[in-house]
């Protein structure tokens, strides 16, 4: 399993809800809700099935 002070991947993706369904329908672990951080920016974390920490952004 990959060290929690290891690289973390960001991914710009159009549309977070789904693109954290298919993550969490994978086999991917939650460990940041889809959440607003500014006006215009969502993000979400997951940890994929090989224990990678991945997260997410959208913005409109």
């Amino acid at each position: 399993m990959p060290s929690l002070d290891g690289t973390r991947v960001y991914l710009k993706v159009a549309d977070i809800e789904l693109a954290m369904a298919r993550a969490l329908a994978s086999g991917g672990v939650c460990l940041y809700p889809v959440t607003r951080v500014v006006e215009r920016v969502r993000v979400a974390k997951f940890r994929d099935c090989e224990g990678n920490r991945i997260a997410l952004q959208e913005q409109s």
